[in-house]
């Protein structure tokens, strides 16, 4: 395999271990604050931006129950109920992710694309997998 090892964003990249800590709890509590109107019950907040932590932690794999160890849950289950049985509103927190990244990725002419779509999901372990086939894969048979 050429090219930069695995993890690698290049010399430029916000990944490369320089995030401070403190500030990290601060944006992550900012998110929070932004995201609660999303959800119906007060206590799914805090489950959102678990969620959210483990999506970006490095080497986790996206399934919900890998997820809730890499955040320090005991049990899974508050995530699975998060993503297919609570009650929150999707696209106001699209849009709620949406202007928290242009506010803080956002630069004098600079461009964020927001790409709504997703992946073609060709797993059944992963989070969300089920029914969640984007339109335009819908017909392909990659």
């Amino acid at each position: 395999m050429t090219g930069p090892a695995h993890g690698d964003h290049g010399s430029g990249s916000a990944l490369r271990g320089s995030a401070d800590p403190e500030q990290m709890e601060e944006v992550f509590a900012e998110l929070a604050a932004d995201l609660a109107p999303v959800y119906r019950r007060r206590d799914l907040p805090a489950n959102g931006v678990l969620y959210l932590r483990g999506l970006l932690m490095p080497g986790v794999a996206g399934n919900c129950w890998s997820i809730a160890e890499a955040v320090g849950l005991d049990r899974p289950y508050r995530l699975p109920h998060l993503l297919e049985r609570a009650c929150w509103e999707e696209d106001a927190a699209r849009d709620v992710v949406r202007a928290f990244l242009t506010r803080h990725l956002g630069a004098d002419g600079g461009v964020l694309i927001f790409d709504e779509t997703g992946q073609a999901k060709k797993g059944t372990k992963t989070a969300a997998v089920g029914g969640s086939i984007p339109a335009r894969w819908a017909g392909s048979k990659t």
